[in-house]
Parts: structure tokens; C-alpha cells; sequence
């Protein structure tokens, strides 16, 4: 076993205090419904969604997934969906678990999945305005994700520059299902702005409606089989972003994967480098090894963490994936497969947990 390897021994003392400073990298707000968004969009589209009888985005094919994955003591008392009432948000998510920054990642990048692609574009606008009027501003430990209509990159592009130099707008917010793969040049004016801007682009779980299946096989016929397959597709897309050149036409840009796991990293990077080197006149472009521009320019979330039965696996697979410096804490509340920080990486040594549960997320947003 490496140097390395030693130095990230189980410390079986180990515990995460609950009140340790922590960045939750995915913590999804939601709507009670459609009505909390009429007032902020246009008077056409208000009557649209009336008359259509609108009620939300694409959802899961899969009866588990359906309601949005929702943990029961997560639901409001009076009305609404879990993660609908911000000061229950507050109380359950950031007063409990001692959340300094809880990143709002919302149910909403769907709206990358509407057939209309107009009406996903005035959607978005009505969403942040209304994530901005109804979360940000009521307490200073949210930072905003901007739902972007992907259907439309132009008019994605439009409000990211309309909204991306806010303070308390960190990133993007798209979803790991695409209707191509997002290094195609067709994405370039998307990736820009958030460059420009200095947004990170989030990437998430997720992939209904407009998108392709899940898998290069097709649809799945079990939410197991889609919960574990949906890695497959963060890994099509780091592959093709690294392929295409889409960081050295775009060198600030960073991404963060959301909810697709981690333990596939070291797998890709590897294949990747192997394949460069007998491949790389076919991409000119890259002129370093594609695990060190993965390095560079992905982080990833721990929820959903895969588990090995033996903790000194995990650990090894944080040392080929150089995990002090990519991986970021994430909750996923309010969803039944919710990460307790309490309860996440117990046995960690005291410099990697702070790295995974703050540094990683400070230095990579700016906060």
C-alpha cells in the first residue's frame, strides 16, 4: 500500500461533530405547485399553464421515484411537497445538522425536458425570480442554482447573463440526460456565459421527457436498475466534455456532478488516458492527459455514496480519485436517500473530512 494509502487509515475515534462547519452541495427547495410561479411569469404563459392545467415538470417513469423521491417527515404540517416551506427548510436542514451554506438545487432543471421550448424558457425565469424573491432573500446561509432552458441555448444564455452576476447565484444547474452530449459545440454559447459570469455549471441526476434513455441499452424496467445505471450517464458526459475540448476552448470553466456518485472516477480517468495515448491524433487538442484535466475541472458530490463493506476500499478509492481535492459534501434532502453529515464518512482523518465537507465547496465557489 502507498505512502498515501497509510496516511488515510481509519481512524476509528473519528466522528463528525454535529455542529462541524459544513458546505451541503445539494439540498433540493421546491414549489407547493405550479401557483407560487404564476405571479412572476408573463400574463401568456400565466394563462397557459391555467388552461393546460400544468402542473409540473417530467417526473420519474418509476413509481418509487414519483412524488420526487420525498422523505415523509420532510412534508410540511399544513401544505405542500418536502422542501416547500422555507422555514421548515431551515430548521430541519441548516438548524439541525449546523448547515453554514446549503446550495439550492431545487426539482427543476426538468424544465430542460419540456417539449416547448419557449415555455421552458419563460418557466426558468419565473423559477429563479421566484427562488430569489422566496428563498435567497429570506436567509443569507442559501446560495442559488439557475434553472436554464438547454432546449434553447440562446435563450439559456440569456438568463444566465440576466441573473449570473448576483452574489447569491453560484451556478448553473442542467441535468445529467441531454439531448447530445454536452461537449458538442452546439452547448459552446452556454459554457461561455458561465465563464463570463463565473457560474459553476451543476450537473444532475436526472434525464425525462425530451432526453434519450438513461443507458446506451435503453430504458431500464426498475428504479434500481435507473438509480444505479444514471452514473452511466455522468460519465458519457465528462468523457465527451474532456473529448471535445470544450476546456481548452473555455479553461475557467468547472463543473460539478450531482448526485451520480464517484466511485466510477478513477475507472473513466484511466480508460481516458490509456485511449489518449494511442488516440490522441485524433484530438490534437489535448495536450495533457485527460485525468488531469478531469482533475482540474470536475468536482463531485458524496450523495448517494457507494458503500464497500470494507471501509479501507473507500478510502482507497478516495486516494486514486484524489478525493481531498474534488469531493464535496451533499445531503440531497429532502429525499429518502438523504446523507446524515452526522452519519456520512464517520471514520475519516480530521484533515480529509474538512476538505470533503468544506474546503473542496469554498474553494470551488468562491465563498
Amino acid at each position: 500500500m502507498s505512502a498515501v494509502a497509510h496516511e488515510l487509515r481509519i481512524d476509528p475515534d473519528g466522528q463528525t461533530a454535529p455542529k462541524l462547519s459544513l458546505i451541503d452541495c445539494d439540498a433540493h427547495h421546491n414549489w407547493r405547485g405550479v401557483g407560487d410561479v404564476l405571479p412572476y411569469l408573463p400574463r401568456y404563459w400565466a394563462d397557459y399553464v391555467v388552461e393546460s392545467q400544468f402542473k409540473g415538470m417530467p417526473n420519474s417513469p418509476y413509481p418509487k421515484g414519483v412524488g420526487g423521491g420525498e422523505r415523509v417527515d420532510a412534508r410540511p404540517a399544513d401544505v405542500g411537497s418536502a422542501g416547500s416551506d422555507v422555514d421548515f427548510f431551515r430548521e430541519q436542514l441548516l438548524d439541525e445538522w449546523g448547515v453554514d451554506i446549503a446550495i439550492l438545487t431545487g426539482q427543476f432543471y426538468n424544465a430542460a425536458f419540456l417539449a416547448n421550448a419557449g415555455f421552458a424558457a419563460a418557466l426558468s425565469s419565473a423559477l429563479n425570480d421566484w427562488m430569489i424573491e422566496t428563498w435567497l432573500e429570506r436567509d443569507s446561509r442559501f446560495r442559488g442554482s439557475l434553472t436554464v432552458p438547454m432546449q434553447d441555448p440562446q435563450a439559456a444564455v440569456k438568463e444566465i447573463d440576466r441573473l449570473g452576476a448576483r452574489p447569491d447565484i453560484v451556478q448553473i444547474l442542467i441535468s445529467a440526460g441531454s439531448r447530445m452530449p454536452y461537449g458538442q459545440s452546439v452547448y459552446d454559447p452556454v459554457w461561455e456565459a458561465c465563464e463570463r459570469n463565473g457560474l459553476v455549471v451543476g450537473m444532475h441526476f436526472g434525464g425525462i421527457g425530451i432526453m434519450h434513455a438513461p443507458t446506451s441499452a435503453g430504458w431500464p424496467s426498475y428504479y434500481l436498475e435507473w438509480h444505479t445505471d444514471m452514473s452511466q450517464a455522468f460519465q458519457a458526459q465528462v468523457v465527451s466534455l474532456v473529448a471535445e475540448g470544450t476546456f481548452q476552448k473555455f479553461p475557467g470553466l468547472k463543473f460539478a456532478l450531482l448526485e451520480g456518485g464517484f466511485a466510477w472516477m478513477p475507472h473513466v480517468m484511466w480508460r481516458m488516458d490509456k485511449n489518449w495515448k494511442a488516440l490522441r491524433s485524433e484530438c490534437p487538442w489535448l495536450t495533457q492527459k485527460p485525468s488531469e484535466i478531469i482533475l482540474d475541472h470536475f468536482r463531485l458530490t458524496t450523495q448517494p455514496i457507494e458503500e464497500p463493506d470494507n471501509d479501507a476500499h473507500l478510502l482507497q478509492i478516495f486516494e486514486m480519485m484524489d478525493a481531498a481535492h474534488i469531493l464535496m459534501f451533499s445531503s440531497d434532502y429532502p429525499h429518502w436517500d438523504f446523507d446524515s453529515p452526522q452519519q456520512a464518512f464517520p471514520r475519516l482523518p480530521a484533515d480529509l473530512k474538512r476538505r470533503i465537507f468544506v474546503e473542496n465547496a469554498r474553494e470551488l465557489y468562491g465563498f
